[in-house]
């Protein structure tokens, strides 16, 4: 009995298995480069919604409750430049897209207006597929987004002495920006000595340090707090002296020259009404830049516009902190992710060369709206610039998410087949459809 050669079918397999390996190196290659781009492109989100939402909080004037003479252009220049500082590059293609949210943290409007609070940043990037190219990958995008937004901080490393809120009365007119020079005066308020977290009534080395460093665990708008004996009408002599210390640790600083931080930029809870009773409940923040202490008296000084990092925050009430503590951070992106997908629904092919109008291209795209480009090129081996035919420019998807591109293929165009790309973005997603024409 003779027994047929196996040789063909070991080729055969090896062909197969060839591919499959190239194909999963190809996995490999192809999603580390485009996990790292990815990593990349979420820096340069987050750092364009940080950039958008402070120069917003800088310039957020509590007082007319306006963002003064800022600017629509000027937020996105801002957004635009820090994500590009961390990497986003519009020529390689990235696409970069903004826009602005309120106070509740999912509505979203176009335009800079006085009602928002936040920004949210969405960039793309193309990535070239190399050796995925084999399970019929070409270009592929990779999506971050970011929202940050600013407001009335709910927790904040104070210094344990509150102010009644009728020590505010008549100091809000002059309060600007950081570093500030709205004056005020705090002789003859009322003041409470606060149990720091984690201290008991009557602990004065607990409360020393606690006025040297601020209260932690941080304390939080709402609850209330026991109060020590220390101060109330006046400032009493054990908090006179944390609160010079806090001066003379940076001497030469005045005003409208301090380095932040600052020890003698001090974030004082406010109390609504008297001091009666046991507690005290705090209902907002005051930044103030110490420059005197009167034992027995109070202290003077100038109110500054001051921000922290982390902690709660309340974007609603952002106009009630003027002049006080303001917390700026990135929150969770609202809505769904929609990638942008493109069907192509006609095709003239194959097309005369030379024949007026003889190609035609039209798409659908989930994405009314959607800016729509084209490319069309030759196939390798011999690959060629893309065609300069009229007809070929972008465009921008209708009302029912169509688009539509009519064009004269070139005299000088090789016959045979040619590559076609279609990419359209909307919102800084991007989206990819690739076919062939025949030209004859």
């Amino acid at each position: 009995m003779r027994v047929k050669k196996q040789s063909g079918q070991i080729l055969v397999l090896f062909m197969l298995s060839l591919v499959v390996l190239i194909a999963m190196v190809g996995v490999v290659v192809d999603g580390g480069r485009a996990y790292s781009d990815l990593r990349s492109l979420e820096s340069a989100a987050e750092a364009g919604a940080h950039a958008g939402a402070f120069l917003m909080e800088k310039s957020w004037s509590g007082e007319s409750g306006t963002y003064g003479s800022l600017t629509d252009g000027q937020v996105k220049a801002s957004a635009l430049a820090f994500a590009q500082y961390n990497g986003w590059n519009a020529a390689s293609g990235d696409v970069f897209y903004m826009d602005y949210v309120k106070p509740d943290r999912t509505t979203h409007v176009a335009i800079l207006d006085n009602t928002v609070r936040g920004v949210m940043v969405q960039l793309s990037k193309p990535e070239t597929a190399t050796f995925t190219r084999v399970l019929g990958f070409k270009i592929f995008p990779v999506f971050a987004r970011a929202t940050a937004m600013f407001g009335v901080a709910l927790t904040a490393g104070a210094i344990p002495l509150a102010l009644n809120d009728d020590c505010m009365v008549g100091y809000d007119s002059s309060i600007s920006m950081q570093p500030a020079n709205g004056s005020g005066s705090f002789g003859t308020c009322n003041f409470g000595s606060v149990v720091p977290p984690g201290c008991v009534a009557g602990d004065i080395t607990c409360y020393q340090n606690a006025m040297a460093n601020g209260m932690n665990p941080p304390v939080k708008l709402g609850p209330p707090y026991p109060i020590n004996g220390f101060d109330f009408s006046s400032l009493a002599p054990e908090t006179a002296a944390a609160l010079k210390s806090r001066i003379d640790q940076r001497p030469g600083e005045t005003c409208t020259s301090f380095k932040s931080p600052s020890p003698r930029v001090v974030w004082m809870p406010v109390v609504p009404g008297g001091f009666g009773g046991s507690t005290l409940v705090f209902v907002r923040y005051r930044a103030f830049f110490l420059t005197s202490i009167a034992p027995g008296q109070g202290f003077t000084g100038c109110f500054v516009h001051a921000t922290i990092n982390g902690g709660d925050f309340d974007p609603n009430a952002v106009g009630t902190a003027y002049g006080g503590v303001m917390i700026m951070k990135l929150i969770r992106s609202s809505g769904a992710v929609v990638p942008v997908s493109i069907n192509i629904t006609t095709l003239t092919s194959p097309a005369a060369r030379g024949a007026v109008n003889g190609a035609s291209l039209a798409i659908h795209t989930n994405q009314p709206g959607a800016n729509c480009s084209i490319l069309v090129y030759d196939l390798p081996p011999l690959p060629g610039k893309p065609s300069t035919a009229g007809g070929l420019g972008p465009q921008i998807a209708n009302g029912t998410g169509d688009a539509t591109w009519t064009w004269t293929v070139e005299p000088t165009a090789l016959v045979g087949p040619a590559q076609v790309q279609i990419q359209c973005s909307y919102h800084g997603m991007l989206g990819y459809a690739f076919t062939n024409i025949v030209i004859a």
